[in-house]
């Protein structure tokens, strides 16, 4: 459970920082590459993203580490044999998790799309 807790907790933190680090690379971009002034910048970003964007990014990253974690729990708990089956089932669990991260980001997208 605590494993379960943190992946929870600690994804949509990593989604924050992603979100900064992207939003600093591009405000570097715009201003230095492009000539474009701070501040038009600056209000492009905020008439463009609203609080709901940002909330739902996060409760997608929830879900996303819910849906990681029991993949992972459950390939890892049905696991049987040596090292060689560890090893295969870290293949099976990385290639499910990413099948099981954007099909949700798809059904997601459209649900908050809706909304």
């Amino acid at each position: 459970m605590p494993r379960f807790m943190a992946a929870v907790i600690i994804l949509p933190c990593l989604t924050l920082v992603a979100d900064l680090i992207a939003v600093t690379v591009r405000v570097v971009i715009a201003t230095v590459g492009l000539d474009l002034p701070f501040q038009i910048y600056l209000e492009g970003v905020f008439s463009a993203f609203t609080g709901t964007d940002v909330f739902f990014s996060l409760l997608k990253s929830v879900i996303f580490g819910i849906l990681i974690v029991l993949v992972a729990c459950y390939t890892g708990l049905t696991v049987s044999g040596g090292a060689e089956s560890v090893g295969r089932a870290t293949v099976v669990t990385m290639v499910s998790c990413t099948i099981t991260v954007i099909v949700a980001d798809g059904i997601l997208s459209i649900v908050f799309y809706l909304l």
